[in-house]
């Protein structure tokens, strides 16, 4: 009997949390490559390149440090990441970058999707280079591209409206979308016609350039479906995220849990939809059967609440930061 609760116990807490279905979110899986390995795109897996423009594939599997443009670069997590003129222009023509993969599983339709990105910014001293808005995900049927260094201009169902300007820190654009269609590829870039981009001066080189580039690297790209019971919290064991009580919910700065009995023992974690541990005990205020969390720091999405006592039952709660 102890070994059956113990299997079924693992069975929850695999369960409480999403899958990615972006295949290689990270762009760690490639051919073996010296290292660092700048711009060897054919090298990446999975991803594709669907227009004749040059994104760059940043790899280095010693330190994790990689020397790009005027300074060197940590990836956000692991060893690499990608790059994308998410704007160029002159007074011929403007293009963009892109990046794409073929989805393991397609989308569901009227299923609603969570996805996130981190970028940062980055220039180099060849040329005007700025930040700038639009930059984005375009789920498709097809394989969206354009002929030659064409733009794609299309509605993505996911874009960042303001402008990114920072160099130094990855900052994190998320949203979540309902699928009208069963997607099955995923495109990063900037889909926003010319007009709609703004942009913001960072780097003006000693003498005058022609043109005006934005250049972003982009890393730990998700994709998650939130009406897959993975998601919910919902198992086979009944174990429902209504057993841990969140208010307000959503919430900006603070919020309280209840719902059981939540002893000095009890483990509290705020965790991402992946799993990935965001608070813990320590960051939070217990008064009797309740415990008080302030989230104000989290940047906004949403994040599960998983309350683990000390016979190692699990009860989980899903609350929206704004």
């Amino acid at each position: 009997m102890k070994k059956t609760l113990i299997i079924a116990q693992l069975f929850v807490c695999s369960t409480l949390f999403a899958q990615n279905l972006v295949s290689n979110p990270s762009f760690e899986v490639g051919e073996t490559q010296p290292c660092p390995t700048i711009g060897n795109l054919s090298a990446l897996n999975g991803w594709v390149n669907p227009t004749g423009n040059t994104p760059d594939w940043f790899f280095d599997c010693i330190s994790g440090l990689i020397p790009v443009g005027l300074t060197n670069r940590y990836p956000h997590s692991g060893h690499a990441f990608i790059g994308l003129a998410t704007l160029y222009s002159n007074n011929i023509q403007t293009s963009c970058d892109y990046m794409q993969e073929h989805l393991p599983t397609a989308l569901k339709t009227k299923h609603h999707y969570y996805l996130e990105m981190y970028v940062v910014s980055a220039f180099s001293n060849s040329m005007n280079f700025g930040g700038c808005n639009g930059i984005g995900a375009l789920l498709t049927t097809y394989a969206a591209s354009a002929a030659n260094t064409g733009r794609i201009i299309k509605r993505p169902q996911f874009f960042n409206r303001t402008i990114i300007n920072d160099t130094s820190n990855w900052f994190k654009i998320s949203g979540t979308f309902v699928a009208d269609s069963a997607y099955q590829y995923l495109t990063l870039g900037n889909f926003l016609p010319k007009d709609s981009i703004l942009t913001d001066t960072l780097y003006l080189p000693p003498s005058a350039q022609p043109g005006f580039v934005c250049y972003n690297f982009i890393d730990d790209i998700s994709l998650i479906d939130l009406d897959s019971g993975k998601v919910s919290g919902i198992t086979e064991l009944g174990m429902k995220n209504e057993e841990l009580k969140i208010a307000p919910n959503p919430t900006k700065d603070k919020l309280t849990v209840s719902g059981y009995q939540l002893s000095e023992n009890t483990k509290v974690e705020v965790l991402d939809l992946l799993g990935r541990k965001q608070l813990a005990n320590e960051q939070m205020s217990r008064l009797a059967n309740e415990i008080q969390i302030d989230v104000s720091g989290l940047v906004s999405g949403i994040y599960f609440i998983k309350a683990t006592d000390e016979k190692g039952f699990v009860r989980t709660g899903k609350f929206v930061k704004e």
